[in-house]
């Protein structure tokens, strides 16, 4: 007879202090996986959106359009104003 889940490990422990690490151990779990699951739909829902730099398209359609041609649109990286005055400043 196997344990099956963390709640039936936390039913069998007697010792208050393990039961309370084990506690706070599947609290930082579900604190995770909640947290991954936020970023991930973040991370979806910017891939869901039109965006300027690709001429109000979504990187998914980007992306169609690149590998369905010979020649795909090129979208350059605009120039990053504050990027080159720290480069001129301390790089040169």
């Amino acid at each position: 007879m196997g344990i099956s889940s963390i709640d039936e490990i936390l039913e069998s422990v007697s010792d208050g202090k393990l039961k309370n690490v084990l506690l706070e151990s599947k609290h930082q779990y579900k604190n995770l996986c909640s947290e991954i699951y936020s970023q991930l739909s973040q991370h979806q829902s910017m891939e869901e959106e039109p965006q300027d730099r690709y001429h109000r398209k979504t990187p998914v359609e980007v992306r169609r359009e690149a590998f369905s041609t010979v020649s795909p649109t090129e979208y350059p990286i605009p120039v990053n104003k504050r990027i080159q005055k720290y480069k001129e400043k301390w790089c040169t």
